[in-house]
């Protein structure tokens, strides 16, 4: 095992050098010794694209270390329990330092580099650009960050041409200034803060078409250097999204202005100064304009330049359920109820037209006052005011939360719904909008604009070329097509997780069948559709698949059927999905593309490692989402949250589980049989119950739990065989648990989950007689003290191969299970070299004692009696002369 190490209380350079040194070491983990700055702590803490796969010291096995990478440090006191490692003479020791010598610094054994340059990464990336090794984006930001930090912003003594230079070719590998500037702090002299107190004094907020923008103003006779460096501390300090910065100095205004939110662009603002910029940071001086008078005028520009804040279009959802004006409220509330919705948009006849809303609390209230068969439009809210696709944020709010109106219907120039806004979508964007300035006034988090990137640099890290390729054409079809499109579900979690997945699911906001279609026509696939569900499957000339799916919505009509489907938005197809950590969702339209959405809290909860439902009727819906949950848990090493283990209890004690058809639960089973060790699943099912509801009597005691790995053990050995014959794991592990049941408890449970005849056979006649071979193989040995091979091939043969496996992983007996594990690797295979035509060449004449000859044969072969051809003709030539 390779590790790569730093110091105790490791910073940026500690940081960023041990991200070089895994370009240098591939397959090396990165281990910290202890604690870290906070500065560090902070960064992992905000930046989720920055999730680097670092592993903790308690889960690693110190005597399993080989080679130990140490950077940033020579001092043994310093990198913790690794110091132990050190001395030892099986353990290789590579260094790489910038730090001055000193007694008792550790001497390598593999490699070592120290050079006197301003940061140990610049020695890394001295070495990485030699090899010609590519650095991504973020990780080339990071050990730019290293370098600033060591070298205050490459302006220490200690700064060398070589630093310098690898800033330089950190830039050209992405490195990104902006993230750099954000992280990084310098000092400022007492001019400076005197000019930054004044401009803290004078500022003041405006509201601009829904944007917080700072309006900050100071004067000074002389001049005061790094005004922009001032102003970039200032905003920092105050936690601005937009803030722009007027400063008189020598008859001059300085207008310095910063922006961390897409919809100001300040270098396209101050271009009206006769300045620029780009987008998130701009200057001009004016020198013929007064302070008032640039106040003034930026007041002007802004109201022209600033972009409205989300408009109604961004925030609706949208298709949306309506109901005729002449339905009834026995109709209503039946829709209200199977969709899971609470309010309705009443419709007029053929123009589709909004005449009023009705709510689930009036619908109900008519009903059980007896007023079912009433039409819909007697008891409908006409006190309503709907709002335009093109309404700003602050109307939304107005009509919200002023006007207190719950639900706003968003209608188009012809009075027709097409989309809604509800508080929740209002709350959720507020919320949404806070954190993200919170994150960007922090300088800790990326912008908007940033995570797009990086989101995407993580889909560039995770795929090859030709998969790229996929995902760029499929969005490039959508812009043709008119459709957003995104990359959902467990490959979104499992790039952030950093774990390759190539199960592709798609999903569309329009059609996706004809998305699937167009693809598949022009780039000669196969398209598989299912109109029911409003999903295909793109099949490539090599078989790999995508599955696309329009964005849905799904209901139930009972606790664990099959659901029904019907058209829907992003938001509420992803809404009825299992469980929040597999509803994040990449954009792949090409403006948009990488850019990661997150409704519900997944990043949250990936991060803190939860498996949550998105409701609390999640498991009554569909019951196959507990396996799923305790699998997931234990797959992925997380924890099911409070709720949502509360609730799978309720789904067991209210016998969910047994209105699932037996095909579907088989399918969980075999889901969960094909990881790497199902035991701590089925011992968590067990734990909730289900276990009890599905094999009733079956514990898992310590009979089980031996069996469990033996199975394990069992299978892999057989698939290292490399046979031809597969072998179905579910149904071994299934016969270890239906170890100790009797036959006619067995025979119930294979009716229960409607198995084919084929796999009853298996767990039923063949389970019987397997048993029944094991005991006369045990009697038989312990009779001779040995197993003939053909005796051997008499019991085993007539089995399936699993049932052979779990005899050979049940039995306690050695001689046994090396007898089994050589007819299974040998013995099975043997055949006798004569045949039906070879007999009839020697006289015979073709009868059913033509069989008893050859199974005759086949014994003498296993049991040795024969070896060639010629024995065989030699041995049938003696049975015919005993017979004749």
């Amino acid at each position: 095992m390779d590790i790569i190490t730093t110091h105790l209380n490791a910073d940026f350079d500690a940081l960023a050098s041990m991200l070089a040194a895994r370009y240098l070491y591939p397959g090396a983990l990165m281990v910290f010794p202890g604690s870290q700055e906070k500065s560090i702590r902070n960064f992992f803490l905000h930046s989720y694209s920055y999730a680097y796969p670092f592993k903790k010291l308690k889960e690693i096995d110190l005597e399993q270390v080989s080679r130990l990478i140490i950077v940033d440090t020579r001092q043994k006191e310093r990198i913790g329990p690794f110091a132990d490692l050190v001395d030892r003479p099986d353990v290789k020791v590579a260094l790489y330092d910038h730090h001055p010598d000193s007694p008792g610094d550790i001497i390598a054994s593999l490699h070592e580099v120290v050079e006197p340059v301003g940061a140990t990464v610049t020695i890394m990336v001295e070495q990485l650009r030699r090899q010609k090794i590519e650095i991504l984006p973020d990780e080339a930001t990071v050990m730019m960050i290293g370098i600033y930090e060591d070298t205050g912003s490459l302006t220490y003594d200690t700064t060398t041409v070589r630093d310098y230079q690898a800033a330089a070719y950190l830039l050209q590998q992405g490195a990104n200034l902006q993230m750099v500037a954000d992280v990084i702090n310098t000092s400022l002299d007492r001019d400076q803060v005197s000019l930054l107190n004044d401009l803290l004094l004078s500022s003041r907020e405006v509201i601009i078409h829904g944007q917080r923008i700072v309006i900050a103003e100071a004067s000074r006779d002389l001049f005061v250097p790094e005004v922009a460096l001032i102003v970039h501390r200032f905003r920092d300090m105050e936690k601005i999204p937009v803030l722009f910065a007027l400063v008189r100095m020598e008859h001059k205004v300085y207008l310095i202005a910063r922006s961390r939110n897409r919809h100001v662009d300040v270098g396209h603002i101050l271009d009206h100064f006769g300045g620029g910029g780009h987008q998130s940071a701009a200057s001009a001086v004016s020198r013929e304009l007064t302070l008032v008078q640039c106040r003034e005028k930026l007041m002007d520009v802004l109201e022209r330049e600033v972009e409205p804040s989300l408009l109604a279009a961004d925030l609706m959802t949208s298709p949306v359920l309506t109901v005729p004006e002449d339905a009834t409220l026995a109709d209503a509330a039946t829709m209200l109820t199977k969709y899971n919705i609470n309010v309705l948009p009443v419709v007029k006849g053929e123009s589709q037209t909004l005449c009023g809303i009705i709510t689930r609390q009036v619908v109900e209230k008519g009903v059980y006052h007896g007023l079912q068969q009433v039409q819909v439009s007697d008891y409908m809210t006409t006190d309503y005011q709907p709002v335009h696709r093109d309404a700003d944020l602050p109307r939304i709010q107005e009509m919200i939360v002023e006007r207190n109106q719950r639900f706003l219907p968003v209608v188009d120039e012809h009075n027709q719904v097409i989309g809604a806004i509800t508080r929740k979508d209002l709350l959720s964007v507020l919320h949404s909008q806070a954190v993200k300035d919170a994150d960007a006034q922090q300088g800790t988090h990326l912008s908007r604009k940033m995570s797009v990137k990086n989101v995407a640099s993580l889909l560039r890290e995770q795929f090859d070329d030709r998969m790229m390729g996929i995902l760029h054409d499929i969005g490039d079809l959508a812009d043709e097509l008119g459709t957003a499109v995104f990359l959902v579900g467990g490959v979104v979690r499992d790039l952030l997780r950093r774990e390759k997945n190539l199960d592709i699911d798609i999903v569309v906001e329009g059609d996706g069948i004809a998305l699937a279609r167009a693809f598949a026509e022009r780039h000669g696939c196969r398209c598989h559709i299912h109109a029911t569900f409003q999903t295909a499957v793109i099949i490539f000339p090599d078989n790999f698949k995508i599955d696309v799916a329009s964005a849905r919505m799904e209901y139930y009509d009972t606790p664990a059927s099959l659901p029904k489907v019907s058209g829907s938005s992003l938001k509420v197809d992803l809404y009825r999905r299992d469980f929040t950590i597999n509803t994040l969702v990449i954009c792949l339209n090409r403006k948009r593309f990488g850019e990661m959405r997150d409704y519900f809290g997944a990043f949250r909860d990936l991060k803190e490692k939860s498996i949550r439902v998105l409701h609390n009727l999640s498991f009554v819906e569909d019951p196959t989402r507990i396996f799923r949950a305790v699998r997931f848990e234990q797959k992925f090493g997380f924890s099911i949250g409070r709720q949502t283990e509360h609730l799978i209890h309720n789904a067991v004690k209210m016998g969910f589980i047994d209105r699932l058809s037996g095909v579907r639960v088989i399918n969980e089973l075999k889901m969960i049989c094909a990881e790497t060790n199902p035991l701590p699943i089925f011992r968590r099912l067990h734990y909730f119950g289900v276990l009890e509801q599905l094999f009733p009597g079956i514990k898992m005691d310590d009979c089980l739990e031996q069996l469990f790995p033996a199975v394990r053990d069992v299978i892999s050995w057989y698939e290292y065989l490399f046979l031809e014959e597969k072998v179905e794991k579910w149904q071994v592990y299934l016969l270890a648990i239906l170890n100790d049941v009797e036959h006619e408890l067995a025979a119930s449970l294979v009716k229960r989950f409607d198995l084919e005849q084929s796999v009853s056979y298996t767990f039923l006649d063949a389970r019987r007689q397997g048993i029944k071979a094991a005991r006369e193989l045990t009697r038989e040995y312990r009779r001779q003290r040995q197993l003939k091979n053909s005796t051997l091939v008499t019991f085993l043969d007539p089995l399936p191969l699993e049932v052979n496996l779990y005899i050979l992983a049940g039995h306690s007996q050695r001689e046994i299970k090396r007898a089994i594990s050589n007819y299974i690797t040998t013995l099975q295979f043997i055949r006798p070299e004569l045949s039906g035509d070879d007999l009839i060449a020697m006289g015979l004449k073709p009868g059913p004692r033509f069989k008893t000859i050859l199974n005759r044969l086949k014994d003498a072969r296993l049991d040795g009696e024969v070896k060639e051809k010629d024995d065989e003709i030699r041995l049938v030539k003696t049975w015919m002369e005993e017979n004749s």
